[in-house]
């Protein structure tokens, strides 16, 4: 199974308590973008289709994930330099990773 979400700290806390049990299987990989004035750009793009236009907001949740310790099973991916189409091909690579240790 895969979910892809922008979930809260406090959701992939939950997340990662629910699934602690050892017949689950699972990956979480959360998306960062360590610099601000990028962050700031794809946050204000008028093509970006979110909605979600707080930068502000946005560099403190980056810190945030930055500055805590990583779930049980969490991968954090800077994309900063990243295209879209890059970070995929990192995101499988790291569930391929993930796969072939499990």
């Amino acid at each position: 199974n895969i979910l892809i979400n922008d979930l809260t700290d406090k959701c992939l806390g939950d997340l990662s308590t629910y699934l602690s049990h050892d017949e689950y299987n699972y990956l979480i990989i959360t998306l960062v973008v360590n610099d601000p004035n990028i962050l700031s750009t794809r946050i204000l793009n008028p093509d970006r289709d979110s909605g979600w236009r707080n930068v502000q907001r946005s560099i403190e949740w980056n810190n945030q994930i930055n500055e805590r310790q990583t779930y049980k099973n969490e991968f954090i991916l800077d994309t900063t330099y990243q295209t879209k189409e890059e970070t995929m091909i990192e995101i499988f690579k790291i569930y391929e990773k993930f796969r072939l240790n499990k």
